[in-house]
């Protein structure tokens, strides 16, 4: 290939991608004034100026073949390599990680809301998930029998500052994004954060659903990729009449605030959610990202 395309012999490729992601991926941990990795700047400058000849190395500085030879890679292949779709791929994030960054320290803290339910493994196994969210801003609120065991309750409520516990009939003070979940449901890691941002950033948008991974939800990581825009009626349409099933349930669901006809004390059964009656009270009236589209069968 010529030495200003993007579509190289696989040597060059190797070498273009190499000082390419290289070069800006340290800008992305240390900026552009760093010492660190002065080769690959060298060369992403270089490459900037279309001056895209890989350099040779002479012989008194290296023993074996030369780099003007064809020498075979250890990690690299000999098929063709495209280097402008990984450049890409790596301004999407950059890109994607400034814009997150700057809404998150817009936002306030969101509410999570569990019902404690009989199995306290699924409780924990909730609770450790939450203390690996890349948002830190958030806060639990347990929603537990009146005369659960203290002892539980202390233990719970020691996990975490922002760990609390009510009872079902007591008043929960929610302002801001609240997040309804169900015990043993595991939010991957970056889930709050992302539902979280992508509420802020369409302010049209009421309330957003992820989705679960496993086939068999109970205990599944909750999954936040992207969304997908739809009506509430349309949605509500395709369920209202006939069983349905909700990949993840309520267990993905983050909603802008709770509305005033969503009383969270009658749409809990058991300590489960009872996940129709809330949609019935969501769906019809409002905008909903969904992700994806086979979130509802």
């Amino acid at each position: 290939g010529s030495a200003v395309s993007f579509m190289v012999v696989p040597r060059m490729a190797w070498w273009f991608s190499k000082n390419v992601i290289g070069w800006l991926t340290n800008i992305l941990r240390y900026s552009a004034t760093t010492i660190v990795a002065s080769h690959w700047q060298e060369s992403f400058e270089k490459i900037c100026n279309n001056d895209v000849m890989m350099p040779t190395i002479p012989d008194s500085q290296y023993v074996g073949s030369l780099y003007d030879k064809d020498i075979k890679l250890k990690y690299t292949g000999y098929t063709s390599i495209n280097v402008l779709p990984r450049v890409l791929k790596l301004a999407e994030k950059i890109f994607d990680d400034y814009t997150r960054k700057i809404i998150l320290d817009k936002l306030s803290t969101v509410i999570v809301i569990m019902p404690l339910g009989q199995d306290l493994d699924a409780v924990v196994e909730t609770i450790g998930s939450l203390l690996n969210q890349t948002m830190p801003n958030w806060r639990l609120i347990i929603i537990a029998p009146d005369d659960i065991d203290e002892e539980i309750k202390k233990s719970l409520v020691e996990c975490d500052k922002r760990i609390s516990i009510v009872g079902k009939s007591d008043d929960i003070a929610c302002e801001g994004y609240v997040k309804l979940i169900s015990p043993g449901k595991k939010l991957s890691p970056k889930c709050l954060e992302m539902e979280a941002v992508a509420l802020y950033s369409h302010k049209e948008f009421h309330f957003n659903l992820t989705y679960s991974n496993g086939i068999n939800s109970t205990g599944a990581d909750i999954v936040a990729k992207y969304f997908y825009a739809q009506e509430g009626i349309d949605i509500w349409n395709k369920i209202k009449d006939t069983p349905y099933n909700l990949t993840g349930g309520i267990s993905g669901m983050m909603l802008r605030e709770i509305p005033q006809n969503l009383d969270i004390s009658k749409m809990i059964q058991n300590y489960q959610w009872k996940e129709k009656e809330i949609l019935s009270v969501l769906l019809p009236d409002n905008v909903v990202l969904v992700f994806p589209m086979r979130l509802i069968s």
